[in-house]
């Protein structure tokens, strides 16, 4: 066991270091991560600003496919053009909020995750 305390009581030089990333032929600093496609997850997280519980929808269903406690939240993943909806578990028939995660063009940038807030809407946004 003292033979392997000894194995990492090494360093390195600059030169071997370099000699080490070239064995590949890459720079490892100068490779590009590819782009996030255009029909990749977004992870999204739902915060519900009711003072109740929130009924939360995915696309044109009728029977809520999550329910979020009041102030609560919920992690999911969707895709671009999902449709969510939600209404207060008091009233489940009333559509309060309606959302759709937005179309991605793509890029490496492109928001991974999102964060929305169920607020009720006015009746002329739903």
């Amino acid at each position: 066991m003292r033979e392997n305390l000894h194995l990492f009581d090494f360093e390195l030089s600059p030169a071997e270091l370099a000699q080490i990333d070239s064995l590949d032929g890459v720079d490892p600093r100068s490779v590009a991560r590819a782009p996030r496609p255009a029909d990749a997850p977004v992870e999204i997280t739902f915060a519900n600003a009711l003072d109740e519980a929130a009924l939360l929808r995915w696309g044109d269903a009728t029977v809520p496919g999550w329910t979020l406690s009041s102030r609560g939240t919920l992690q999911l993943q969707s895709y671009s053009g999902a449709i969510f909806s939600a209404a207060a578990a008091s009233d489940p028939a009333q559509t309060l909020w309606r959302w759709s995660v937005p179309a991605s063009e793509g890029g490496e940038d492109y928001g991974a995750r999102m964060a929305v807030t169920i607020v009720p809407l006015a009746k002329t946004e739903l």
